[in-house]
């Protein structure tokens, strides 16, 4: 024991004074080493109790002694306490470590983080690493898990149900359930995946990926991507099944119709049906080639242009198109709606001059039929 309170009264002889200023030093040096706590305890102050073993370093908070270190002088190691439980470091295999929040083997649970026998995280709400480390979580209350700074060469893709392969990849499951399938979650680029970061779901039993908003299911990948609860569920391998699909390429085109009646387009107005603010331009297009060699409601004209550029006005130009990265379905599906407009405007066009030309013909059969009875 090496306790003495460094604090030296007065009426000392010098070698009382000495001895007392010594034994006080001492008891400094070795943090008040002893089986029972200081007397002369102030907040502050550290005390190692050595009433067992291994020691306890604890800190003095003013009410309370805090242990904030357990210390092995024998095996010359030391272990920090998470709260009331000291954080041990246990081998799991040959080339990493895992915690435990009670220092030992086994399942004993501390009110700290555990990490048991089979890697498995427990008593925690939340945890952050940095580093190499090996994680998993079979509470499934929940809980959240957050990496930063890892190194992705350390541990490739080893990792089993239940764990995290920092680096490699993020194995987020509920072993307890043989049906839960693995989410996978690469975190760094790999050279045995081409140098690219990839999500993936693998393992056994019903493999699904849900992203769920509150309580709510917003999206599921199962074999295909469905999106809400379209009907008909999941179809397949590289399909997308969704209640409905919006772009804001689709734009309205009764323009058209617009030209058709009044030989003129309000831009302006179009311009308002575009979002943010944007340009209608399918609008403008169209609205450039009336009047022109190549006006779209002049029949002759509409089909001249094909004959010149190998399209039709509406339809993308060959010489123009990229195909790596092709056209959006609501472009597409702008065009192909503007050019069903005009053919319609032509095919009014047609049945005005159908029915000019049977009332033509109904008339020179009326006068044949006068002259044939004089």
């Amino acid at each position: 024991m090496t306790q003495a309170n460094p604090i030296i009264g007065s009426g000392k002889t010098g070698v009382e004074y000495r001895t007392e200023d010594n034994s006080g030093k001492q008891a400094l040096l070795n943090h008040h080493k002893g089986s029972s706590a200081p007397s002369y305890a102030e907040a502050g102050m550290l005390w190692l109790d050595d009433t067992s073993t291994p020691w306890i370093l604890k800190f003095y908070d003013g009410t309370d002694w805090i242990a904030v270190t357990q210390v092995d002088a024998t095996a010359n190691t030391a272990k920090p306490y998470f709260g009331s439980s000291v954080l041990g470091f246990t081998p799991a295999a040959s080339d990493n470590a895992v915690m435990r929040s009670d220092g030992t083997g086994g399942d004993t649970q501390g009110s700290g983080v555990l990490i048991d026998d089979s890697d498995n995280v427990s008593g925690i709400t939340a945890l952050t690493a940095e580093g190499d480390a090996l994680f998993g979580n079979t509470s499934g209350n929940g809980a959240r898990l957050e990496v930063y700074e890892f190194d992705y060469t350390a541990y490739n893709g080893s990792a089993t149900d239940g764990q995290m392969d920092v680096g490699a990849t993020l194995l987020v499951n509920n072993p307890a359930d043989s049906n839960t399938a693995i989410a996978q979650i690469v975190l760094a680029q790999r050279a045995d995946t081409g140098g690219y970061s990839r999500i993936a779901v693998t393992g056994g039993g019903t493999q699904v990926m849900k992203f769920v908003v509150g309580d709510t299911e917003r999206a599921a990948l199962k074999t295909g991507w469905v999106v809400g609860s379209p009907t008909g569920g999941d179809k397949g391998a590289g399909t997308i099944n969704a209640q409905a699909v919006y772009d804001d390429n689709t734009l309205l085109t009764c323009y058209v119709v617009e030209a058709y009646q009044n030989n003129a387009v309000d831009l302006s107005l179009w311009d308002s049906f575009a979002p943010d603010g944007q340009q209608h331009f399918g609008a403008h297009k169209f609205a450039a080639r009336m009047g022109t060699d190549y006006d779209p409601l002049d029949m002759d004209k509409f089909w001249q242009h094909a004959l010149d550029k190998g399209h039709l006005t509406a339809m993308p130009n060959r010489d123009n198109f990229n195909p790596d990265t092709g056209i959006s379905t609501g472009e597409i599906a702008q065009r192909l709606w503007e050019t069903v407009e005009i053919q319609a405007v032509h095919i009014q066009q047609l049945n005005t001059r159908t029915k000019a030309q049977q009332e033509t013909i109904d008339n020179l059969l009326q006068r044949i039929e006068v002259l044939e009875s004089t």
